[in-house]
């Protein structure tokens, strides 16, 4: 009862201190000018929450990429490419969501990007970090760029995304009632000739051994670890595979 009584006591004086506290700001600035001021917190939370739920804009020259696309892989539509994408990153969300790398460790699609999805979700992991992406919608896409040099082919991408998102991180702004809007950047490479990948561009596609994690001098063909003589399947990179991505919006 004591500790009772104290508690409540230590409520009810900083329940005062409060009410002294607003009434000399009110003195201090005028009550009109309190208002304007309470009124200027509420619509500022207002723009924000606006512009948390605003489908973000895609930056692109889709055309006018396809059809330099088109002349060196008559075979890919845009449709394709953007369904490739979609695949892709609700993979790479739920990967996250569910902390599971062996969602992805098996998964050719995602082979380039295993190194950087295990290293983030072992992060959440290490930090207890929750993240929830649920009802994934895709508003559009754009092509940013479309590259062919020294051995490989890359396009980038733009993607407007939209999910109901939560977290129990502290510092991130979440709504349980509005889809948070962000966008994607991601990046996919196709090898044509990979005796022509200069040092900086075969780090992209270098891979470690899934056994002892050596790296690999190969990842085409028949390829055998060299430390732990382990074998490791051959990889195809001629076809379109995710290098990069990127949560434009992540903070």
């Amino acid at each position: 009862m004591v500790f009772l009584g104290v508690f409540l006591g230590t409520i009810a004086f900083f329940l005062s201190f409060g009410f002294v506290l607003y009434k000399k700001i009110e003195r201090e600035v005028g009550k009109e000018n309190l208002k304007e001021i309470k009124r200027s917190f509420a619509e500022a939370k207002d723009i924000i929450r606006d512009d948390y739920a605003a489908e973000k804009s895609i930056s692109g020259m889709t055309s006018l990429c396809m059809e330099n696309i088109h002349q060196d892989f008559p075979d890919l539509n845009e449709n394709l490419l953007f369904s490739k994408v979609e695949d892709d990153l609700i993979v790479i969300l739920n990967s996250l969501e569910n902390k599971d790398f062996g969602m992805v460790k098996n998964n050719a699609n995602l082979v380039l990007i295993r190194d950087k999805l295990q290293e983030e979700i072992q992060d959440r992991i290490n930090q207890s970090v929750n993240e929830k992406f649920d009802n994934i919608t895709f508003n559009g896409h754009g092509i940013r760029s479309y590259k062919k040099e020294k051995g490989k082919a890359t396009i980038e991408i733009s993607s407007s995304v939209g999910y109901m998102y939560a977290t129990n991180q502290k510092k991130k702004r979440q709504y349980s009632d509005v889809k948070k809007q962000t966008r994607f950047t991601t990046k996919y490479i196709y090898v044509y000739d990979q005796s022509k990948l200069k040092d900086e561009t075969y780090t992209m596609v270098f891979l470690h051994c899934p056994n002892c994690g050596a790296p690999l001098k190969s990842v085409n063909g028949n390829v055998t670890c060299e430390y732990c003589g382990s074998y490791v399947s051959p990889i195809n990179l001629k076809e379109w595979k995710i290098v990069f991505y990127k949560n434009d919006y992540a903070d």
